[in-house]
């Protein structure tokens, strides 16, 4: 709805925002990062429990040696612009002295370039390894620069695909695949129109010479909005097709050299992908349009092999990466196209110095700490310990009339509210539990074992009601709350509302889970043969991996005992049945079911990650290597050490992209409801898909409609 929403006369509008994640933490630094906000608004943030972060949150463990505790793993992309622009602001606001820990925003992120995908055999896990360079180019850096134009997505992708083919297997490739003899006439014509050489320079054989035209004629597109020549557009279609087509004939299904069927899937899926984009209109109308089909289904219907779809696994990846699996089930994999190819395609061809960044604290460290101490010195307003348990909505008016709380807890010292961080290292960090000194009877609560941020937790004696009313609490509302529990909260708004009735149906929801390991030996001890890695498509159900280690500095083991960090994640199937919140026994069985889980992984799946961490079984983890501070556990039981986590909590659910959901997103202004603003990953932006870039879109499209700042939003668009 409009911004034009004025507060009383003579007094600044007083904007809520509900939730205390990325999406609802940027809309606050966005709504206060421009001079003279404060002549205007009241910022104050109402989140759940003791700490700040949603699906980013993390912990530190005082009873474990200070360790990180997270929901899952977390590592930053270097086209997230919008992300690391808003960070690099914060770190500088923040002004931390010159050693001082983790004092830069380049201090606390660090690059990372090693892939590995993992090909499922018939006999054997075989891993892809991609080593993607760094460049020179910073993330969040510069001003109206937009990396993301889909005429040069398209050259930079034909131009990876032609630097495939320069040597190793892809000469041979190359050489063995020839380039038709000659060009059509109308080829031929658009290129002599545009000037381009019909014998490009530094030439690569047979089908390379083909993509080296199709890469001239890619460079030649408009990269503005608006239908391109037609012409134009039937060349370029014309040699992806004939590259296409010789290099289809060349598939051999039972290729022993796992480089060249790496080699071969992407050229393909490079290819196809170019089809698809051509042959669909994508650069006239943008990536939005493809999404009511599923990203296999796209991919086949332009001649993707089974090879490529299903055994190769970079297309899994993508499944994988965005957790694409309905209620956490492997067997049902569905992902709207447009966002898996948008996503893949900004992923590699338009990142900023790498393509990973991972983060040298945990992500409550290092993101959320700094952002909250930088809010709070603008004048935002926090207040922990609230719990969300509905909007009230006016069907005649279309307004959220009311937002009823419960407080969960009194302090002690109101005026003085609560101060949440603790220092570790000489770091502000998240605890992984209340600061029960500062909570009125704080020590009955600690032994009461409540968890405050469970949907399921028992009820506490110090919990209160509240209410908070628009006119005289709130004038605008900002919604950053996540989609999996507006069934619960928002039953108003939906009952009033067939777009968020279709919005929550549509998208859907599903569980994840984290787990660490702490391990007695190192990287390379353990058997892994390359440098630290972030691996995904290996086997279900915890599917993707990450080496930790560079985390280590940041924890307090004693020394030489603790030598490599391990972190794995995956979506969580859900539970047979998800039990009313009376049912507060849930949580733990959920997080018995994943320890399951996750032993039996670890007794079957190991030996291919790392051969030598197994015992006398090849597939098994040596329970020896977990390290233990409690000496006297044995085998398995030492499993009992580490950190797993079920993410189960409604708003901890992961947002699903389905096929067709895209249209069901509502905009940051699109509520449907009157000065009611959403920030979120569930809602429409230039990605629609679950991570930290779409929700940081997300919360400055807010701040945007509310203020009119920022006035440029990185990605926002296809164009």
């Amino acid at each position: 709805m409009s911004s034009g929403q004025a507060g009383r006369p003579g007094r600044k509008r007083r904007i809520v925002i509900l939730g205390g994640g990325v999406g609802a933490m940027t809309a606050a630094f966005g709504l206060t990062n421009y001079p003279g906000w404060k002549d205007q608004y009241e910022v104050i943030l109402y989140s759940l429990g003791w700490r700040l972060g949603g699906k980013g949150a993390s912990g530190r463990n005082k009873d474990f040696a200070q360790r990180i505790e997270e929901h899952g793993l977390h590592v930053w992309m270097g086209h997230y612009e919008n992300a690391f622009r808003m960070m690099r602001q914060v770190y500088g606001e923040l002004g931390r002295p010159r050693g001082a820990p983790l004092a830069t925003l380049d201090e606390a992120f660090k690059k990372h370039s090693l892939i590995t995908l993992f090909e499922r055999t018939p006999t054997d896990w075989v891993d892809w390894n991609f080593h993607f360079p760094t460049n020179s180019k910073e993330p969040g850096v510069g001003e109206g620069m937009e990396p993301h134009a889909l005429a040069d997505t398209l050259e930079k992708g034909l131009e990876l695909l032609v630097d495939q083919l320069r040597g190793g297997p892809g000469a041979g490739l190359a050489a063995a695949t020839p380039a038709p003899e000659s060009l059509p006439s109308k080829v031929e014509g658009v290129m002599r129109t545009l000037g381009l050489s019909l014998i490009p320079k530094g030439g690569v054989p047979g089908i390379g010479r083909t993509l080296q035209l199709a890469q001239q004629l890619a460079a030649r597109l408009p990269r503005g909005r608006g239908a391109p020549d037609a012409n134009h557009l039937q060349a370029l279609l014309w040699l992806v097709e004939e590259a296409w087509s010789r290099l289809s004939s060349r598939i051999v299904r039972n290729w022993e050299n796992s480089e060249v069927r790496k080699l071969w899937a992407l050229l393909e899926l490079g290819l196809v992908i170019a089809r698809g984009i051509l042959r669909d209109g994508v650069l006239e109308t943008g990536f939005n349009g493809l999404d009511g089909e599923d990203f296999r289904a796209w991919l086949l219907r332009h001649g993707a092999s089974d090879f490529t779809l299903y055994r190769a696994p970079i297309v899994q990846g993508m499944y994988t990466l965005l957790f694409a699996y309905v209620k956490g089930d492997p067997a049902q994999q569905f992902l709207a196209a447009g966002v898996a190819t948008r996503f893949l395609l900004r992923m590699g061809l338009t990142y900023k110095g790498a393509i990973f960044y991972k983060m040298r604290a945990g992500m409550g460290d290092v993101v959320f700490a700094p952002l909250y101490e930088v809010l709070k010195r603008r004048g935002v307003e926090f207040r922990f310990f609230h719990k969300v348990t509905q909007l009230r909505a006016n069907s005649l008016t279309r307004h959220v009339d009311r937002v009823e709380m419960i407080q969960q807890v009194a302090l002690k010292d109101p005026a003085a509210g609560y101060q949440p961080l603790v220092d570790v290292l000489g770091l502000p960090c998240w605890p992984d539990r209340p600061r029960y000194e500062q909570i009125v009877d704080g020590e009955d609560l600690e032994a009461s074992g409540i968890h405050l941020e469970s949907s399921w937790a028992h009820a506490w004696k110090g919990e209160r009601p509240v209410t908070l009313e628009r006119g005289r609490d709130y004038d605008l509302l900002v919604m950053g709350i996540s989609l999996g529990a507006f069934p619960y909260l928002c039953q108003e708004l939906l009952a009033h509302s067939p777009r968020w009735q279709r919005m929550v149906e549509t998208l859907q929801t599903n569980q994840t889970l984290g787990v660490q390991l702490w391990l007695s030996r190192s990287l390379e001890g353990l058997g892994w043969r390359e440098e630290p890695t972030v691996a995904t498509a290996y086997s279900e159900p915890l599917n993707t991996y990450a080496d930790m280690t560079q985390l280590l500095p940041r924890e307090q083991w004693p020394p030489g005992t603790v030598k490599d960090l391990a972190y794995f994640t995956a979506p969580l199937i859900d539970a047979p049945e998800i039990p009313p919140f009376s049912d507060t026994d849930f949580p733990r069985r959920e997080h018995e079911r994943l320890k399951e889980i996750s032993l039996r992984w670890f007794r079957e799946r190991t030996g291919t990650l790392w051969p030598r961490a197994t015992g006398y079984n090849p597939t098994a983890l040596d329970w020896e290597l977990l390290v233990d501070l409690n000496s006297s556990r044995e085998g398995a039981a030492r499993f009992d050490s580490q950190f797993w986590r079920a993410n189960i909590d409604p708003s901890e659910r992961y947002v699903l992209s389905l096929p067709g959901s895209t249209a069901a997103r509502l905009g940051s202004h699109e509520s449907d409801y009157n000065g009611l603003y959403l920030a979120g990953d569930w809602t429409l932006t230039g990605l629609n898909c679950g991570c930290v870039e779409a929700a940081v879109m997300s919360g400055l499209q807010a701040a945007q409609a509310i203020s009119g700042h920022p006035e440029h939003i990185s990605g926002e668009s296809d164009f």
